[in-house]
């Protein structure tokens, strides 16, 4: 049955106990609310600053990647350039051949020469030979 309610038999807490109590959890859900505020805005400046260094590094990888590539297109060019003065392993050996044949021309040469000069110093009467000159 029936009977009296259970919360109408027990004391209610005063009013002023009541709103102290509101206002310690009013208090404690603010002073929750902003550290998780403070946690946020550390975490946002975190991230900012890792973003910020890594612009930079970015920045920074992207002009040594620039530079880089100039300096691969300066020795692309010396490299062509040089290949162009040296010319191609046949055209040395072509070179080496002409020269070794033009060595062996002037060797002839100077031997004719040294006969021409035995010759005429032997016509004269000279002494000694001008090969051992």
């Amino acid at each position: 049955g029936g009977g009296t309610p259970s919360h109408l038999g027990q004391a209610q807490p005063p009013i002023e106990e009541m709103c102290a109590r509101l206002r310690h959890e009013i208090e404690a859900t603010t002073q929750e609310a902003n550290s998780r505020i403070n946690q946020a805005s550390d975490s946002i400046r975190t991230l900012r600053e890792r973003l910020t260094e890594r612009q930079t590094e970015d920045l920074r990888t992207r002009q040594e990647s620039a530079r880089a590539q100039r300096e691969a297109a300066e020795l692309e060019a010396d490299s062509e350039r040089l290949a162009y003065e040296v010319g191609s392993p046949e055209d040395r050996i072509d070179e080496a051949r002409r020269l070794r044949s033009q060595a062996e021309v002037l060797g002839e040469q100077k031997e004719a020469l040294l006969l021409i000069l035995d010759d005429l110093y032997g016509a004269t009467g000279a002494q000694g030979s001008a090969a051992t000159v």
